[in-house]
């Protein structure tokens, strides 16, 4: 689902996001696959520094058009994950949200990898990913789906303190042929490297 900037209000950010800008400190993130920008733009608003990055030069544009009359600390970039590896050192924190299965499984596990590996000490992720249990994953199993406890496992595995974690089943936006919403198992963290 899109959101077009000119018929909403307030751009839509998710919990988890807005815990992590009430639990730290300003800092610089990147946004990975930002899509309609909302949790960049809430970020930018309580005062981080924001890079968004998404695959659709559209999302990018709407943006920078909605920045144009609402000033932020907040770049926007085009950059395609399925070919391209953003520099995730650069950052202090970085945000993967529901983005890991639009890519192929070797693609996603190693982007995600890399991301963990070149974080420095005091770095934030906040990760929300689909797992292997649920209609998303029966429906593209040669995505990148992670296994139920698999991302608390990796970050918990690579040094990193568990600041939330949680998994639960989710009714997604998107929805079958008949108009049925599909549910998956979702897989969702803030993980502070030590």
């Amino acid at each position: 689902m899109k959101f077009l900037f000119s018929e909403l209000k307030d751009i839509p950010h998710a919990p988890l996001v807005e815990r992590f800008a009430n639990e730290y400190s300003p800092r610089s993130v990147l946004d990975v696959e930002t899509g309609s920008g909302g949790n960049a733009i809430y970020l930018a608003k309580q005062g981080f520094v924001v890079t968004a990055i998404d695959r659709e030069e559209e999302s990018v544009v709407e943006i920078r058009e909605y920045l144009k009359t609402n000033p932020l600390p907040l770049m926007t970039e085009v950059l395609n994950l399925k070919t391209e590896i953003p520099d995730f050192g650069k950052y202090d924190a970085v945000i993967f949200f529901n983005v890991l299965h639009y890519l192929k499984y070797q693609r996603g596990k190693s982007l995600l990898q890399k991301a963990v590996d070149t974080a420095k000490v005091e770095d934030v992720y906040i990760v929300s990913a689909m797992t292997t249990e649920g209609d998303f994953f029966k429906t593209n199993p040669d995505s990148y789906y992670l296994k139920p406890g698999e991302l608390k496992s990796l970050y918990e595995d690579n040094g990193w303190k568990m600041v939330s974690f949680s998994e639960g089943e989710a009714i997604m936006r998107a929805r079958y042929e008949d108009g049925t919403p599909m549910k998956n198992v979702v897989t969702r963290i803030i993980a502070e490297k030590l």
